[in-house]
C-alpha cells in the first residue's frame, strides 16, 4: 500500500496505512499472546512432537515490526516515532518468544537424534525467520523522523 499507493493517492493512502498498521499490529499482538496460552494450558504437549508450526502465531508480530519501519516512511514525524517505537516493542515481543521456541524445537532435535524425522526434514526447518528481515528491510533509520522535515 505505501509503496504503491501513497505516490498515486497521496496523504490519504498513507492515513489508511497507519490506520491498517495498528489494527495488524492489535491483531497480531493478540494471534501471539492467546494461541500460545491455549497451547500451553489447554493442550499436552512434548518435545517429541514438537514441529516448526509453533512460530506461526509469532510471525505476524515480526511482519508488523517489519511493516511500521515502512509506514513510517510515509507519515509525518511524529506518527513516524509512534510506529517506529511501536515496531520496536512488536519486535521485543516476538523475537525472545521465537528464539525460545527455536531452542526447543533445536534442543529436542539434539537430544535424540533418529527419534523423529519430521523434525530433521529441511523443509520443516523455520531457518528462514523473518527475525532479521524485520529491522534489515525498509529501515529502521526512519528517514521522516529527522528534525525540520
Amino acid at each position: 500500500m505505501v509503496v504503491f499507493l501513497v505516490p498515486r493517492w497521496g496523504a490519504n493512502a498513507a492515513d489508511a496505512a497507519f490506520v491498517l498498521f495498528w489494527c495488524m499490529a492489535a491483531l497480531s499482538l493478540a494471534s501471539g499472546w492467546l494461541v500460545p496460552f491455549n497451547m500451553v494450558t489447554r493442550q499436552k504437549h512434548n518435545l517429541d512432537a514438537m514441529t516448526a508450526a509453533w512460530l506461526l502465531p509469532i510471525v505476524p508480530a515480526l511482519v508488523a515490526a517489519n511493516t511500521a519501519g515502512l509506514v513510517a516512511t510515509a507519515v509525518d514525524a511524529d506518527r513516524a516515532r509512534q510506529l517506529v517505537y511501536m515496531g520496536v516493542i512488536l519486535l521485543g515481543f516476538a523475537l525472545p518468544l521465537s528464539l525460545a521456541i527455536l531452542t526447543l524445537y533445536y534442543g529436542a532435535g539434539l537430544s535424540s537424534l533418529p527419534r523423529s524425522p519430521l523434525l530433521h526434514s529441511p523443509t520443516s526447518t523455520p531457518l528462514a525467520h523473518m527475525t532479521a528481515r524485520a529491522c534489515a528491510q525498509r529501515g529502521w533509520p526512519c528517514t521522516s523522523c529527522r528534525p525540520g522535515r
